[in-house]
């Protein structure tokens, strides 16, 4: 496997996907969980999927997940939605349900510094257990 860099810069696009279109640029506050779910799935998978086994990468060795035992909040699992901007920051983060396990994963990972993603906004859907 290459370096994680290394994977990052291969996903890297320098302008605004024009996939996107400008609806894609509102406000990621605004969304419902169903309206960002769509988002992520519409993202173009050769762009996508490299940055997302990155982003696991760099998640899994930092043990960000594992921060503030979110995990044994709530027996149900949770699906979110996080909200990358242009630097990798964690702009937003849209739960499909409001519960303990949601809200300690929305501290944990809201304002969060990843990798910078290859466009921005970027929709990474979350699911946890």
């Amino acid at each position: 496997m290459a370096p994680l860099a290394a994977q990052l810069e291969r996903c890297r696009i320098t302008t605004a996907p024009a996939w996107a279109g400008a609806e894609a640029q509102a406000g990621a506050a605004d969304l419902g969980f169903q309206q960002a779910r769509a988002r992520s799935d519409a993202q173009p998978p050769g762009l996508a999927y490299p940055y997302e086994d990155a982003w696991f990468a760099f998640n899994n060795l930092h043990h960000i997940d594992e921060r503030g035992a979110c995990y044994g909040r709530s027996s149900a699992a949770t699906r979110q939605v996080l909200v990358l901007d242009r630097s990798g920051r964690v702009a937003a983060v849209i739960a499909d349900i409001d519960n303990a396990k949601s809200q300690c994963f929305r501290l944990t990972y809201l304002n969060e510094q990843f990798p910078a993603p290859p466009f921005a906004p970027y929709y990474l859907y979350l699911p946890t257990d």
